[in-house]
């Protein structure tokens, strides 16, 4: 009995493991040493042992394949895609948990998708332009506009410091004036570069060369001033665009960055970095994507919620001028180098480029008709062209488009921005004589204003 105790006792000693807490406490220096309690059962502790998993490095590039593939389809992944996503996973799970029956599932699963599905509309074949005679405003070149959603509501912004409200059906107009290099005046002593209005806030806002972003309240009479100036970029604030369903705003500037605005606490939010040369142009059609183009020649496209962001590049020589959102997955880009892509994010590569699509000019404007196949786009050689944009569905690459022109409409000047209302029943185009961004072009005998195009058509949804 004493040989088996003395047995027990040495393995004990050799089993430091069972009793970590105990054997610590027994070499602290110094201290006593406490005998450890052994075990009720006069038995040993049992050791679990547990299988770890080994994985093969054959595998691992696969693996990482599978991961990426998934994470770039996450990211392409809306807000409506998501709860669309999650919604079927969540109904398979009740499927297998409760043996729900198959026909209610569907059912459930066919709603989700009705109410997700962005419907796109066939318009170019039967698209109709008729455009109305100019309207005068600015005493120089108007660069930016936006329009209300009563479709007779549009501001725009000029090179003579002046944000404009416009009827465009009674031909009256607002002028809220600023005045060139004196920052006292009330409002921009720069050129107006950028235009927006926030429906949250009721306010609208813009960007401009003096690196400011002023706020308006189209509501009230402030003697043609500002309510308000936000600061904080270091170049020319070119672009600004309204996040739909929020009261924040983002603006893009010649300092590389956008910013993030809270026009509720008219305060700054964020910064997002990405781009190497200077922002040029902005668009967003939804809470979640927004596209921008800049002076690096690239376009990124931008998931906010996550600061994220798709880098899409090497399709032109020149810097990005203009870019306009289509739909969730598909954008136009208006270049410099005077040609006009048109791009699904599913790919790196445009689905079609046109190059001297304005008779080699600059491509100053490009704009959508959202959710539709037709796309527009302006240069200074005073003609706006709308296109057709149709998927190949025989091409081996899924992202490649069939595009052609199917109207032209001649203005005179350069054509600076363009727009389409929420009804999609018309097209508005800030015409001057001399592009947004600079000089380079000059038409002494144009006029300054605007020019509404009536759109007629009778689209019918893809489904």
């Amino acid at each position: 009995r004493q040989a088996s105790g003395e047995a027990r006792w040495l393995i004990f000693v050799c089993s430091p493991y069972s009793f970590p807490s105990a054997m610590k406490r027994a070499r602290k220096p110094g201290g006593k040493k406490k005998k450890a309690a052994k075990p009720s059962d006069g038995k040993l502790p049992a050791f679990d042992n547990e299988d770890v998993p080994s994985s093969d490095d054959d595998d691992q590039p696969v693996a990482a394949a599978v991961a990426k593939e998934s994470d770039d389809e996450e990211f392409l992944e809306t807000a409506d895609e998501k709860r669309l996503r999650l919604t079927k996973e969540y109904l398979n799970e009740l499927d297998e948990a409760t043996g729900i029956d198959k026909n209610v599932s569907d059912t459930l699963q066919e709603q989700a998708d009705v109410k997700a599905r962005m419907v796109t509309m066939q318009l170019a074949a039967q698209l109709e332009v008729t455009p109305s005679s100019l309207k005068k405003g600015h005493k120089r070149a108007p660069t930016c506009l936006t329009i209300m959603k009563d479709d007779r509501t549009v501001f725009t912004g000029g090179k003579d410091c002046a944000v404009i409200r416009w009827d465009v059906e009674t031909g009256q107009k607002q002028i809220m004036s600023g005045k060139y290099k004196e920052p006292h005046c009330g409002g921009h002593f720069m050129h107006v570069l950028g235009i927006a209005f926030n429906e949250e806030t009721n306010l609208v806002v813009s960007a401009g060369r003096d690196r400011l972003i002023r706020l308006w309240d189209p509501r009230t009479d402030h003697k043609g001033k500002c309510i308000d100036t936000l600061r904080g970029h270091q170049g020319a604030a070119t672009s600004i665009v309204s996040q739909p369903g929020s009261g924040r705003v983002y603006s893009g500037s010649l300092d590389k960055t956008i910013k993030i605005w809270d026009l509720g606490h008219r305060a700054y939010v964020e910064t997002l970095f990405g781009h190497t040369g200077g922002v040029t142009s902005l668009d967003m059609t939804t809470e979640d994507r927004m596209i921008s183009g800049g002076l690096d020649r690239s376009v990124r496209v931008w998931k906010v919620a996550f600061d994220t962001h798709l880098f899409f590049g090497g399709a032109h020589t020149g810097a990005i001028d203009t870019v306009s959102i289509l739909d969730n997955n598909r954008f136009v880009v208006g270049s410099e180098d005077g040609s006009v892509s048109f791009w699904s994010a599913a790919s790196r590569k445009p689905g079609a480029l046109i190059a001297n699509a304005h008779s080699s000019q600059t491509i100053t404007a490009v704009g959508c008709v959202p959710y539709s196949d037709v796309a527009i786009s302006g240069s200074v050689d005073g003609k706006v062209r709308f296109y057709e944009m149709a998927m190949k569905s025989e091409n081996k690459r899924r992202s490649a488009m069939d595009v052609r022109v199917v109207k032209e409409v001649e203005v005179h000047g350069s054509v600076n921005a363009l727009r389409v209302s929420p009804s999609l029943k018309l097209c508005v185009a800030a015409v001057g004589s001399e592009g947004s961004l600079g000089r380079w072009y000059t038409d002494r005998g144009a006029k300054e204003g605007l020019v509404v195009m009536r759109l007629d058509h009778d689209g019918k949804p893809v489904q």
